[in-house]
């Protein structure tokens, strides 16, 4: 494998050697494609300076995280679900939200669906409760087995979720300490390049022209051209 990169780092400065004696460095796509390369390094690098200002979260706050997340942590399930994909508007959801919930077993929303006549298609999953969106596993957690949740995703239509079986695995403090730090500061970090990139825009001056101007612009713009 090490043999696989080293010579495909050869025939990569063989290659840029060949373009140089060529002279494509004064090509112009070449010289645009060189200036987007530089420009994406130069700011990758900026928002990492960004990120590394970012600082780790102490341990009350890891304690708070851990004990705000009961469904991640001290009341953590192993899940098996059977997942419903639904073909349906948000006015299906709503007809058939009560009855999806009132049931008490998979087969039972089959037939709440059969009578919908709402086409689906169904899988089962077996996941950890971390391995779930959060919008899943918020619905998900205050189920027993046999119970339904329905979640209706703005433009993919619907999903239901089962609760086939569900086993109660804890995540202790001590060994979910690490996993909440990184994942905090994952999220400072995250943060605090979203502000540093809202100070930059704040601060500059933004022209968007053609297609990309404001309506109001562009129509003034267009009126201003019609003009005798």
């Amino acid at each position: 494998c090490a043999r696989l990169v080293l010579d495909s780092l050869v025939e990569q400065e063989l290659a840029a050697q060949a373009a140089r004696k060529a002279g494509m460095e004064t090509d112009p796509g070449v010289v645009q494609a060189l200036e987007g390369a530089k420009r994406e390094v130069l700011a990758r690098a900026y928002q990492d300076r960004l990120a590394a200002k970012a600082v780790a979260a102490t341990s009350d706050e890891i304690d708070r995280y851990y004990n705000s997340r009961p469904e991640l942590f001290s009341a953590r399930r192993l899940y098996t679900l059977q997942e419903f994909v639904v073909e349906a508007t948000q006015e299906d959801a709503q007809r058939i939200e009560a009855a999806v919930k009132a049931s008490k077993s998979a087969a039972e929303v089959s037939e709440v669906l059969r009578k919908a006549g709402l086409r689906s298609q169904t899988r089962q999953v077996a996941q950890a409760a971390e391995d779930l969106s959060m919008l899943v596993l918020q619905s998900v957690s205050k189920l027993a087995e046999g119970q339904s949740t329905l979640i209706s995703l703005p433009g993919s239509g619907l999903r239901i979720y089962t609760v086939l079986h569900a086993q109660v695995a804890p995540a202790e403090r001590s060994a979910a300490q690490q996993a909440v730090a990184a994942y905090l500061m994952s999220e400072r970090k995250r943060e605090t390049v979203a502000q540093g990139m809202k100070s930059l825009r704040d601060a500059a001056t933004i022209t968007y022209q053609g297609a990309f101007a404001p309506a109001s612009a562009a129509a003034a713009s267009a009126a201003t051209t019609l003009a005798p």
